[in-house]
């Protein structure tokens, strides 16, 4: 495969990769940060570490593009999010956004960008490192093994409830933009899908109340804890 790298024979390198990626890309993995002064500096060193890793044996995305893998990247979360439509109307309801309560304009922003960047921060993770760091070795076999360590990651966050549900679509999401990428050779396809799939997270976020829009509470009432 022309995006080979460099260091597939390294067997402990591609360990390391695997371990940096499932568990220090998941909530649950950085837990032991949260009593730390600077736990949240912490986890997002961890973190940005996962992607930085390889870059130090020169692996790079690839820049190529294909408009037809890309047109099959916009139509790969369409079942997902139909599969999801029932969830996602009930999230975007303004009783369950009421419910999520009001949050200040600097949070919306930070959870937005989180939420758009995320596509493709795990895109360049699986469907670019790990998927042909293995190619080689594994084939068509590559594309399953990266799919289920998509899985599993998702599954680690906190307060994951392994709902056969979100793993069924995970699990169909991590298949369908593998095997895009592996036949096009390209991941800008996989991010594109990925990032359509997100949209409704962006959209919840964008709709919530601001703090500064919402009426002074009682001074009888209890405040929320901080």
């Amino acid at each position: 495969m022309a995006l080979s790298i460099c260091f597939q024979s390294d067997v402990r390198t591609l360990s390391i990769l695997v371990f940096l990626v499932v568990v220090f890309q998941s909530r649950l993995g950085l837990e032991w940060t949260r009593p730390l002064k600077r736990g949240g500096l912490v986890r997002f060193s961890v973190r940005v570490g996962s992607f930085i890793y390889p870059l130090l044996f020169g692996v790079f995305p690839s820049s190529s593009l294909s408009l037809q893998a890309l047109a099959i990247g916009i139509l790969i979360p369409i079942p997902a999010l139909a599969s999801e439509m029932r969830n996602i109307r009930m999230g975007l309801s303004k009783n369950f956004l009421a419910i999520l309560g009001p949050i200040s304009t600097k949070e919306k922003m930070r959870l937005g960008l989180r939420d758009s960047l995320a596509g493709i921060c795990q895109e360049y993770l699986y469907r670019s490192l790990l998927l042909f760091a293995f190619v080689d070795a594994l084939g068509w076999a590559a594309v399953a093994f990266t799919a289920f360590l998509f899985v599993i990651e998702h599954q680690l966050h906190a307060g994951a409830s392994w709902d056969l549900q979100d793993i069924a679509i995970h699990a169909y999401l991590g298949l369908a933009l593998g095997a895009l990428c592996y036949t096009s050779e390209t991941w800008w396809p996989a991010v594109l899908g990925h990032s359509i799939f997100n949209l409704p997270n962006i959209v919840q976020t964008l709709r919530r109340p601001n703090e500064a829009n919402m009426e002074p509470r009682s001074s009888a009432a209890p405040s929320r804890p901080s």
